[in-house]
């Protein structure tokens, strides 16, 4: 029997999500305009 020489199913399947994460999870860019959207409404 060789389920030893078998890549282990977790160490697939963090390789997996390592390579799926980053697409799905971009670095933050900057907005375009360079203004960040506030969390509140500013006052005019």
């Amino acid at each position: 029997m060789k389920f030893r020489s078998l890549p282990d199913p977790i160490t697939v399947l963090a390789d997996e999500i390592d390579e799926v994460l980053p697409k799905e999870r971009p670095p933050k860019e900057k907005p375009v305009g360079g203004r960040r959207k506030p969390l509140y409404d500013e006052p005019d």
